[in-house]
């Protein structure tokens, strides 16, 4: 899953490869490239200031996958707008994951 081609840009960006935080999350991606995931992540933190957002980088067999979460989600978070918003930005299947 990859965001628009609008909304791929390069952007130099510090940020967190895993969030170990228990809870629940909205997965809202999931790259092959680590710079794709980085790309991801900044815009959904530039639009989802009010949310965290983290990648967690998974070891598969056929390589490393870097999935980008939002969360973890507070009791009051609205999932329908959360997802009518992540829509907006190109996110169109977010999959609501829970860590313990």
């Amino acid at each position: 899953v990859q965001a628009p081609a609008s909304q791929q840009h390069s952007v130099a960006v510090t940020h967190r490869t895993q969030d170990s935080g228990a809870g629940r999350y909205l997965q809202v991606a999931a790259y092959g490239q680590q710079s794709n995931a980085i790309r991801a992540e900044t815009l959904l933190r530039s639009a989802l200031s009010d949310l965290a957002v983290s990648t967690r980088p998974v070891a598969r067999a056929e390589g490393t996958v870097y999935r980008v979460h939002v969360g973890p989600l507070r009791a009051d978070t609205s999932l329908p707008d959360l997802k009518q918003r992540l829509a907006q930005l190109g996110f169109t299947r977010p999959l609501l994951v829970d860590f313990p």
